[in-house]
């Protein structure tokens, strides 16, 4: 007789476990990652069926404490004899607010779902994010993994996921005017979220011809990238002492013959500290420390980077890597960047002026910030406390037709060169994915001609960074 599948199933509950393989899967806020991997780690040590049950329990109800509704555990047996997988992702249906940094360490806030569908027999995972970039992009993207395949490699359980996706780049004031007209990648994530490597292939369109492309000619490329990140807190709340960490790495091809395209290796790293100050750890201050670097290094027989790829600098709505306010998003350009026409030597004259394109970018760029929030004596507007900001921000950017050391030079001559550095102070409240959010005066310096100054500002960043 089949058994009837309504009938509760009895089991031992001291029967032994030989692994637990407990991984983190789905988008999830800087705060929401930490609270998983370290219940994560906590699952990790059930040795019985009794105790991982017990240990489930208590996860369950820890994240229920800490108001994180919004995951789930997911518990099935695993392919290999006396083992169990456990998944700890975003519950199913729910639209989640998420804000942190991309693959390429650039800020962004997502508007995400995600879903089994039963039409599908629960064997594919869906997840759809709407996604806005302050520097002025715009992208819908669709993901799918399938939920009981995982690849084996080095004994860890990779988790497969494909993604479709689309970006405007042109929304409002972005310094890149190319946009993406379809991306597709295949991506695996070790299970503890830090590990990732992707390949994709993406389709662009360029919406001027100011760079030397036809108007409206597509381009296709390739890239292979890998990426670690990992994010910590001391404590439990929005805002608590903590720090975050990443470094990436790609290498691009083109696959279609045009002329702003070529090959290139693009290299990043991003590191921020927030520690408290006055021996508070609850609502603050605190002191917080960032810095992030890039570098684009052309290869093979089209060693060049194109339009879109070129790394900019300044403005306040942006990543940890490319932050300094007082300039407008994207502002800051070396002026042999900004005009290919006309050499260092040369005097600028009134038809070289026409030729000048003020978001040209550079291939190399590198940022500091140091910020200070203090929560203000006065009442909480809805769920968030106004809080006043005191920043220091420093950056430089160059391209390779200028580098940032050519030659042995004074400090004055490199600062003139690719320098800039702004002070300021703002007013505005924490965001609860990490961020800030509010308006800032900026008082640039080191500011040269070609450069689009704008002091006062709104300030939005997003991620485990102000």
């Amino acid at each position: 007789m089949a058994p009837d599948a309504d009938r509760p199933v009895f089991i031992f509950s001291e029967q032994s476990l030989k692994e637990v393989h407990v991984a983190v899967e789905g988008e999830i806020d800087a705060l929401g990652q930490y609270a998983a991997l370290k219940e994560a780690r906590w699952l990790r040590g059930a040795r019985t069926l009794g105790d991982l049950d017990t240990r489930l329990r208590r996860t369950s109800q820890v994240l229920a404490l800490d108001g994180r509704d919004d995951l789930a555990l997911e518990v099935a047996p695993a392919p290999e004899h006396g083992a169990v997988q456990v998944v700890i992702r975003p519950a199913p249906g729910a639209l989640r607010c998420l804000a942190g940094l991309d693959s390429r360490g650039d800020a962004v806030g997502r508007f995400a779902t995600e879903g089994t569908p039963a039409s599908l027999g629960g064997r594919l995972r869906l997840a759809g994010a709407l996604s806005v970039w302050p520097c002025g992009a715009l992208g819908a993207s669709l993901r799918f993994s399938p939920t009981q395949y995982r690849l084996k490699v080095a004994e860890q359980a990779l988790a497969p996921t494909f993604e479709i996706a689309t970006r405007a780049t042109d929304a409002w004031g972005s310094p890149s005017h190319w946009r993406q007209l379809g991306l597709l990648a295949a991506s695996v994530v070790t299970p503890n979220g830090q590990h990732t490597a992707r390949l994709e292939t993406v389709l662009l369109k360029d919406n001027s011809s100011s760079l030397g492309t036809t108007l409206g000619e597509p381009a296709s490329r390739a890239t292979l990238g890998y990426r670690f990140a990992d994010a910590w807190h001391q404590g439990e709340t929005t805002g608590a002492p903590g720090g975050h960490r990443s470094a990436s790495a790609e290498l691009t091809t083109t696959l279609t013959n045009c002329a702003d395209n070529g090959n290139f290796a693009r290299i990043g790293a991003a590191w921020s500290r927030t520690w408290p100050l006055l021996g508070t750890v609850g609502g603050g201050p605190f002191w917080t420390l960032s810095m992030g670097g890039c570098f684009l290094v052309p290869f093979g027989e089209r060693p060049q980077v194109g339009a879109q790829d070129r790394l900019f600098l300044g403005g306040a709505s942006s990543g940890i890597t490319q932050c300094v306010p007082g300039y407008k998003n994207g502002g800051i350009c070396p002026e042999v960047a900004r005009n290919q026409f006309r050499k260092p030597q040369d005097p600028e004259t009134p038809a070289s002026k026409q030729k000048l394109r003020p978001f040209s970018g550079g291939e190399a760029r590198v940022c500091a910030a140091s910020t200070i929030l203090c929560p203000l004596p006065c009442q909480k507007i809805g769920w968030a406390q106004p809080h006043a900001l005191c920043f220091g921000a420093i950056g430089g950017l160059t391209d390779r037709a200028r580098p940032l050391f050519s030659v042995p030079t004074s400090l004055e001559e490199v600062a003139s060169r690719a320098l800039r550095a702004s002070i300021g102070a703002g007013v505005g409240v924490p965001l609860p994915g990490g961020g800030f959010a509010g308006i800032a005066w900026a008082l640039p310096m080191w500011a040269q001609q070609a450069d689009q100054q704008q002091r006062l500002q709104f300030w939005i960043t997003m991620g485990p960074s102000v």
